[in-house]
């Protein structure tokens, strides 16, 4: 058997000492990290399930909130502007499908 001197004892305690201190600081960290990772993964958790219940919920609301409104007919009336313009669409339609027939009266004779 190897006896150890009284300074290889020292140093051997030194070392396990500095190993003690070097894992209770890693321990630490460790669980910093976990701490860290666990109040993030919270607090967007909680982000993600208010986002979607709003946006289960906003549509509905949206649509209530309109319909409660006096000013309902007011919203669906067609402006001149667009009236005039669909019924421009309209005889722009009407004159492009009788051209239509016509060329293929023409195509047929």
């Amino acid at each position: 058997m190897l006896k150890h001197r009284q300074g290889d004892v020292y140093a051997d305690t030194v070392r396990a000492q500095n190993e003690a201190e070097l894992m209770q600081k890693l321990i630490i960290m460790y669980f910093c990290t976990v701490r860290t990772k666990l109040i993030d993964t919270v607090v967007k958790t909680m982000m993600r399930h208010m986002v979607r219940d709003m946006l289960r919920e906003l549509p509905s609301t949206l649509i209530g909130e309109l319909y409660q409104r006096e000013d309902v007919d007011r919203l669906v009336v067609e402006s001149e502007e667009v009236e005039r313009r669909r019924d421009g669409s309209r005889r722009m339609y009407d004159a492009l499908l009788s051209a239509q027939q016509l060329m293929g009266k023409i195509l047929l004779k």
